[in-house]
């Protein structure tokens, strides 16, 4: 990892689309901003790009040039305090797919979570025997100790469902048919899973919705995608979406927007969360 790029991944990258943002509303090239500051372009460059953490004097030397105010500045500075925190994660680099640490950021960020899961259940709601399963089928060069090891971080990443510092995120989630009908380690396993989910249906500031396989063909062909909103609304939603090399995220406004409309789009697919629920035991009792 590059000197300077530990901390929160999430609001290093806000913080510098901000900085970029407030200096191109000056009308100030890079060239320009470095020289005003005496730094170096690499260095303007490195944080709107999110390659390093800023110090709160270096942001306050950019609110300077570009003329924010007292308050404004010091939500800046605040927010690169933030940017320097480092989540309970760090460290399990070498058992997270590509790009999934600012995943976990975002999640445990949230405000609230709408996800379309096309093959399994959100990992968030996962048990701990069919994380398992799931992870030892999909794992080509990972050893048992590894598994174990992102097992664990599955069911550390639930402990938001539960926190009582700040407000468990709202919970949105549809699933495909196929996530509660495909067999997943067996009968005993499946069925913990499925009882989980019914007794998660039911809990307030939880939705969940089936996708019947009825539907047919629909809006989210390429698979499973995210989108979490943050906990201030200053900051942007955020999409992650799955992909073989790892999670791609994007917070690009028409990105979201797509996301978005997909997401309305299989809501209004999907059954009734009654309906769902009672899909839910149905499977259950079959096992």
């Amino acid at each position: 990892m590059p000197e300077g790029t530990t901390g929160s991944t999430v609001p290093r990258r806000q913080l510098g689309r901000y900085l970029r943002d407030l200096r191109n509303g000056q009308r100030l090239t890079v060239r320009t901003a470095a020289e005003r500051l005496e730094w170096s372009e690499t260095k303007i460059w490195r944080i709107e790009t999110a390659r390093v953490t800023v110090s709160p004097g270096d942001v306050r030397e950019l609110a300077r040039v570009y003329g924010l105010d007292a308050e404004a500045t010091e939500a800046l500075v605040q927010l690169a305090r933030q940017a320097k925190r480092t989540g309970w994660w760090k460290g399990m680099s070498q058992v997270l797919p590509a790009g999934f640490s600012v995943h976990l950021e975002l999640e445990s960020t949230a405000r609230a979570i709408r996800t379309y899961e096309a093959q399994w259940v959100p990992g968030l709601w996962q048990t701990e025997a069919y994380a398992r399963a799931i992870l030892r089928a999909s794992s080509l060069t990972r050893t048992p100790e590894q598994v174990e090891r992102q097992v664990q971080t599955r069911m550390l990443r639930q402990q938001i469902l539960t926190r009582t510092d700040t407000p468990p995120p709202v919970m949105w989630a549809i699933l495909d048919e196929a996530v509660i009908r495909r067999m997943v380690g067996g009968r005993e396993v499946m069925r913990g899973q499925l009882q989980r989910l019914h007794d998660l249906s039911g809990q307030q500031d939880t939705t969940l919705q089936i996708l019947p396989f009825t539907v047919g063909a629909h809006i989210a062909d390429y698979g499973s995608f995210a989108l979490f909103e943050p906990s201030d609304p200053a900051f942007p939603v955020t999409a992650s979406t799955d992909r073989p090399g790892g999670n791609l995220i994007e917070d690009d406004p028409e990105d979201i927007q797509r996301y978005t409309t997909m997401f309305d789009h299989l809501r209004a697919s999907s059954l009734s969360p009654a309906a769902s629920q009672t899909l839910i035991a149905e499977t259950m009792s079959l096992l």
